[in-house]
């Protein structure tokens, strides 16, 4: 609605972690005698949020004729925090030695529903030269979701002692579990700030970006690790973009591509897309899958 906007979305996030001596021991058995396991790299958590935001842009900032213009931008979104799921805490003890296999995990997990919260978003955009365009925003500014009407803790302590390999076979429980739950206190959910920014370069049927992400903590939504990716937009027909995108990966995930296709007019913007993880094609050898559905209005 010419320079301000009002805009409601749904977030969904999720994060496992899983040791690689885990997965080595359950696919190649053991080869020490002694393992532990810790919350560092043996975790689980979600966040799902609905955000309420208004935001203001195209403001020109008052430079010298002989600088590029600069446009500045804000938003604020109320936040509606739906669940979240942390572990709190994690311990796992696996042995093995002549008297059979033993091991305990401890797990606290953080359950929540029902929060309220704030963050706020600053961007500049500019065009240093003709068809180049350069832009970059700081996101999550003060974020977080206060939890206030559910907050559970919840614990589980798996055990067993000397079990050999032919007391599989056995249909006795051959594991002892304690699971019980108690009452939290209320906490905030932290959404650590995020830097983005981004290059477009626009050609007559082509448009290609590269972008950087650089978060300033970890989190489920964010992460320490910067991350880099390339984009084109491929438009034989204006009204049906083609796109594709690709991220090399790092430290904190496999090599990513994605595919979609758009239906565009002057008033509506419709885009679907699939992204493939340590593959470049969605296929079985994909370590995920993801889809994305955008629609955006212009008045």
């Amino acid at each position: 609605m010419g320079d301000a906007a009002l805009s409601s979305s749904l977030h969904l996030f999720g994060k496992a972690k899983l040791s690689q001596r885990y997965l080595d021991l359950l696919l190649y058995g053991n080869e020490e005698e002694h393992y532990e396991f810790s919350k560092k790299d043996t975790n689980l958590e979600s966040l799902a949020y609905i955000d309420l935001t208004v935001g203001m842009g195209d403001i020109r900032l008052p430079l010298p004729e002989s600088i590029p213009d600069i446009r500045f931008g804000w938003a604020g979104s109320l936040l509606f925090g739906v669940e979240e799921l942390d572990t709190a805490h994690y311990s796992g003890i696996f042995t093995s030695n002549y008297d059979g296999l033993s091991l305990k995990q401890d797990i606290t997990l953080r359950a929540s529903a029902g929060g309220l919260g704030f963050k706020g978003m600053v961007g500049f955009a500019s065009e240093p030269i003709q068809n180049l365009h350069a832009g970059i925003t700081l996101d999550n500014i003060l974020g977080g979701i206060r939890w206030g009407l559910m907050r559970e803790n919840l614990h589980y302590s798996i055990s067993a002692e000397n079990v050999y390999i032919s007391d599989l076979d056995d249909d006795s429980d051959l594991f002892e579990v304690d699971e019980w739950d108690e009452q939290a206190d209320p906490f905030t959910t932290k959404l650590p700030m995020e830097m983005r920014m981004g290059l477009l370069y626009r050609l007559k049927l082509v448009d290609l970006s590269i972008d950087y992400v650089q978060g300033f903590g970890d989190s489920v939504v964010t992460s320490k690790v910067g991350r880099v990716s390339f984009g084109s937009e491929f438009s034989p027909l204006y009204a049906l973009p083609l796109y594709f995108g690709f991220s090399p990966g790092n430290s904190d995930g496999p090599y990513q591509a994605a595919f979609g296709i758009g239906l565009r007019t002057r008033v509506i913007a419709l885009g679907l897309g699939v992204q493939s993880f340590g593959s470049l094609f969605p296929s079985s050898k994909s370590k995920g899958i993801a889809t994305a559905l955008s629609l955006r209005i212009k008045y």
